[in-house]
């Protein structure tokens, strides 16, 4: 955010304001924090107690909680699209909040258009996607109405969502798949990369996959081929 690196650990929140040469701890919440989002000044993160949000890079906190159960497990996702604030709830389905995360609303009839646990999120222009225990699924109006998308693969968990460009990346435990249409269809791409794929990041034309067991492979074509990319990474159990 800004100059401004954050990392959410086990014991909260620390800033880096050197690229992360050295570290400090922010302010409360001094918990386990799951997920980080930025919206223009504001920040968020997800803990095991609800959601904060500080508006003064970390130096203070206020707690938001409200439509949304406190304890809804660990593994969410936050997303920002415009002005709105997604997040994505393993045991309960998809929330949204308008008003810089004070209240939360479920998005999603849970048992009408989502069936399964939903873990991850991404954004892409108007379109929210969701990854779930059963595939990939879109809406294209905030969340209120979802379809399903999963032509050109097996249904299956999907662990990671990306988005390059107007491409979109999927991971699951058969590799990475890739949608050039918002979903429509899906061509594996997976050259030099079968393994399961747990997260997936950008960075300029450079696509990372982290991996269970085989660390980082990276992709220089837009995913149509994978190298390893591990000198130096001691643990092979890439999760983000």
């Amino acid at each position: 955010s800004g100059a401004n690196l954050f990392a959410g650990t086990p014991d909260g929140v620390f800033r880096s304001n050197d690229n992360g040469v050295s570290w400090a701890i922010c302010g409360v919440p001094v918990t386990l924090v799951t997920s980080l989002a930025v919206s223009g000044t504001n920040l968020y993160a997800k803990t095991d107690g609800g959601v904060s949000l500080s508006v003064d890079d970390g130096v203070s906190w206020t707690w938001v909680r409200n439509g949304y159960r406190k304890y809804d497990g660990t593994g969410i996702t936050l997303v920002v699209s415009g002005t709105n604030l997604f997040m994505a709830v393993p045991s309960s389905g998809v929330y949204i909040s308008n008003d810089n995360s004070t209240t939360w609303k479920k998005v999603n009839d849970y048992y009408q258009y989502l069936n399964d646990a939903v873990y991850c999120l991404a954004v892409s222009g108007a379109n929210l996607f969701a990854g779930t225990s059963d595939g990939v699924y879109r809406s294209k109006d905030n969340g209120d109405s979802w379809t399903e998308i999963n032509n050109g693969w097996s249904s299956g968990k999907i662990h990671c969502l990306a988005v390059s460009g107007a491409t979109l990346f999927a991971g699951n435990d058969h590799g990475v798949f890739r949608s050039i249409n918002n979903g429509a269809s899906w061509t594996a791409v997976n050259i030099g990369l079968q393994i399961s794929v747990l997260s997936l990041a950008v960075s300029g034309t450079n696509i990372f996959a982290g991996t269970y067991g085989g660390g980082v492979f990276r992709s220089t074509d837009n995913g149509a081929n994978w190298t390893a990319v591990n000198d130096g990474l001691t643990n092979t159990f890439v999760y983000s």
